[in-house]
């Protein structure tokens, strides 16, 4: 079974490129959303399959524990994330997962704040026009984030997690 995600990630490109010559706002506007929906369920998918387990008698857990992720803290934790010094509760991480040295870590939480503020100027202000350029740099954002993800999961496991955990549990720790 295709994951959402990857789903939306398709969708976005297809949505950029539906109308050959003149292509209409409201597919542009549809195609910036998506690749932020891509994005955003793709972390979702992602963390809890890390924190939680790939075993498919954890599929209801990992779904109760994707109700946990909210928008807007996870943009929060995405803003600490590209800092050089950390708010108190991350700090002791900092050093010795050398966070500020890891390209891949930034990439993920940068893209994501852009994505975010793009879908929001998507949907919401009516007033802005949407050029084809940059419905596709929605989903070369979500693509890239998507790619970061992985290396970072890949080669700074502990990092990974971190912010997985970060991100799932920030609405009760953001406020500490």
């Amino acid at each position: 079974m295709a994951k959402l995600s990857l789903d939306l990630l398709v969708q976005a490109r297809m949505l950029a490129w539906r109308e050959p010559r003149r292509p209409k706002d409201a597919n542009l506007r549809r195609s910036v959303s998506a690749s932020y929906y891509a994005l955003f369920h793709f972390l979702i998918e992602e963390c809890t399959l890390l924190t939680i387990g790939t075993a498919h008698n954890r599929v209801r857990l990992r779904q109760f524990a994707g109700r946990a992720f909210v928008h807007g803290k996870m943009k929060a934790v995405c803003e600490e994330f590209v800092k050089t010094t950390p708010r108190d509760l991350l700090e002791p991480f900092w050093q010795s997962l050398h966070v500020p040295s890891i390209p891949d870590v930034r990439i993920l939480a940068e893209n994501f704040i852009a994505l975010q503020q793009q879908r929001h100027a998507a949907d919401y202000n009516l007033s802005r026009r949407f050029k084809r350029h940059e419905a596709n740099r929605a989903v070369d954002l979500a693509q890239e984030a998507f790619d970061a993800w992985r290396r970072l999961k890949r080669r700074h496991t502990e990092l990974a997690l971190l912010f997985a955990l970060a991100l799932m549990l920030w609405p009760g720790l953001g406020g500490r």
